[in-house]
């Protein structure tokens, strides 16, 4: 449900192809235009959620909701899972950065019912998972990997052990997620490249120590 853009060097989804919002899930080729009104997040690597309306300095958060046209909300990766969400309904986008704390905290399962508190309806929010970590590379110590498997034994497909090391699927962690909080299989598209496997066209904190990060977006028209 998604292609790539060979010219501007970024993905979208076919979910999103409703000429009234645009989005996009960059890669290490994309950079950002400068003179849009956008909101400047500062991510704290947790689940605090902001509603915004119009342009914003030192936003702290990692989720953030709008129903004001061509305000453009975005977050930066470099190995965390970014998704975009829209509801046509409500006219209503929103945008998460979720690390592992934010997925432990369960911010995209906390990010739609933040947008059902403002009458959207799980089964009618579209939302795509961008590209991240995954589970071939994301390896973690036992003490982070208990820690998941204790605190969410439900979501135990996203906890992988391989040869006495172990690891954790972040995007699968983020779709049973939005599964749990009641959006439909068929609403959701996602990503399935690794930022660390994948050097050519996407920065990795945990390959490189980078500081450069990918740029996500959605932007209602």
């Amino acid at each position: 449900m998604f292609h790539w853009n060979t010219t501007a060097h970024y993905f979208t989804s076919t979910l999103f192809s409703h000429p009234s919002v645009d989005v996009f899930f960059g890669d290490r080729n994309l950079t950002g235009d400068a003179n849009i009104s956008k909101i400047d997040l500062t991510q704290v690597h947790g689940d605090t959620i902001a509603y915004v309306s119009s342009s914003e300095k030192n936003v702290e958060a990692d989720g953030l909701v709008t129903r004001t046209r061509l305000l453009t909300l975005s977050v930066k990766t470099a190995d965390c899972v970014p998704i975009v969400f829209y509801d046509l309904k409500t006219n209503t986008c929103a945008i998460s950065h979720q690390g592992w704390r934010g997925l432990l905290k369960e911010l995209p399962k906390k990010m739609i019912g933040k947008l059902a508190a403002n009458r959207s309806r799980p089964e009618e929010i579209i939302a795509a998972i961008g590209p991240s970590i995954n589970a071939c590379c994301y390896q973690v110590d036992k003490k982070l990997f208990s820690a998941f498997s204790k605190s969410l034994p439900k979501y135990k497909e996203a906890y992988v052990k391989r040869e006495n090391k172990y690891y954790l699927h972040l995007q699968k962690l983020a779709y049973d997620q939005l599964l749990r909080a009641g959006m439909k299989a068929t609403n959701i598209d996602h990503f399935p490249f690794c930022t660390m496997c994948d050097g050519h066209r996407f920065y990795s904190h945990r390959r490189d120590g980078t500081a450069r990060r990918m740029i996500s977006s959605v932007t209602m028209l």
